[in-house]
């Protein structure tokens, strides 16, 4: 809510203001940006595209830094898309004229005259998790590694459709592109992949937007929005909750808030218990409200995601599966205490607590290893 919050005020903040800048020479740049095109964020700083040049605004000072033609090197103030890559440089492109990156201090430019880009007709743009620039055009794709730009197309590269429109990357660096013909097009680096109305409920001429989080991609088809998690297809409608009958952009929260409550609370969890045989009752009471804390903490994660990926009318099956399954942890968990209480008395919390860090271990392990 606070993010939707800070984005309504951007919004008005710049549609409210006409900034310029004088130079040595007693030019005055006078631009408009009531129209934003497109939003990027990196760690705590939001750039916004306008018709009046690029807008920075730090969460952390709420300082708002304004850059166009009249004060910076940016040549022309009707940018369009951007986006940050891992190390925060911005990268756009302007349709019809060149691919650009800008730190807020240099601003370099890729067109026709100074590089080997193969076309500036350029419908989006993503970074992949190798820091690595795609673009859609109306010849293919374009891949640019920091020095060298390839094209993807429909004749040589295997591109199934060379009318091809938005893109996105997921958690496994596979590209998600949208085509006019061919439905959604998923390309793992090697091979391309169609989704269109004989695998899926997407049918030609009616994917118009793409965007991935974690675990899921999500598509804009027929007016309505849709997700896949790699196995089955999912919709967002009116028995869901969402209202909205003509939605043309999905953006993802990529905040890590379930990952760090389910860590954080295991964490908080295994503490509360292995001290347990060293404490006084007294401290002992405080520590075990600590660890009805982490418990919360670990139950909220697969709560928030049944909500967000199981359509309404199928969560209280998911609701009741999944009560099932965690309890049947109690079933493995009751006679590990039985055994620990009577054979090792003096130390069966420190043992118990041992082993949620042990198993906490190895479930980070296996995540990050299998993000990357």
């Amino acid at each position: 809510m606070k993010k939707i919050i800070f984005y309504l005020i951007l919004v008005l903040f710049v549609n409210s203001q006409s900034f310029s800048q004088v130079n040595l020479y007693n030019w005055v740049n006078f631009t408009n940006g009531q129209t934003i095109l497109s939003l990027a964020t990196y760690k705590n700083i939001v750039w916004a595209s306008t018709n009046g040049g690029l807008v920075k605004y730090d969460n952390n000072t709420n300082i708002t830094t304004f850059y166009n033609k009249g004060n910076s090197k940016i040549p022309i103030n009707n940018l369009q898309k951007i986006t940050c890559d891992t190390n925060g440089l911005v990268w756009g492109f302007v349709k019809n004229r060149c691919l650009f990156s800008f730190d807020g201090t240099v601003y370099k430019e890729y067109n026709p005259s100074n590089s080997l880009i193969p076309s500036t007709f350029v419908n989006d743009i993503c970074i992949d998790k190798q820091n690595k620039v795609w673009l859609s055009s109306y010849l293919g794709l374009i891949h640019f590694d920091g020095i060298n730009f390839t094209l993807i197309d429909n004749i040589t590269g295997g591109l199934p459709s060379p009318n091809i429109y938005k893109i996105a990357t997921d958690s496994k660096n596979n590209l998600w592109i949208t085509s006019m013909d061919s439905g959604l097009i998923k390309f793992n680096g090697i091979n391309f992949k169609c989704f269109n109305s004989g695998n899926s409920p997407l049918a030609p001429y009616s994917v118009t937007y793409v965007n991935c989080d974690d675990t899921t991609v999500w598509v804009i088809s027929n007016s309505k929005v849709r997700s896949y998690n790699g196995v089955s297809w999912a919709v967002l409608d009116s028995a869901a909750g969402f209202n909205s009958q003509y939605p043309n952009s999905i953006n993802i929260d990529k905040t890590k808030n379930k990952v760090v409550l389910l860590i954080s609370g295991a964490a908080l969890l295994a503490i509360s218990i292995s001290l347990g045989n060293y404490m006084p009752i007294a401290i002992l009471m405080f520590f075990w409200l600590l660890a009805g804390v982490g418990q919360s903490f670990t139950e909220l994660p697969s709560q928030i995601l049944i909500a967000e990926n199981v359509e309404l009318h199928e969560q209280g099956k998911v609701y009741g599966a999944h009560f099932a399954w965690s309890h049947l942890w109690w079933a493995i968990a009751y006679p590990i205490a039985g055994f620990t209480g009577t054979q090792f008395r003096n130390t069966d919390f420190l043992i118990g607590g041992g082993m949620t860090f042990c198993l906490l271990l190895i479930l980070c392990i296996y995540y990050f290893l299998k993000r990357k």
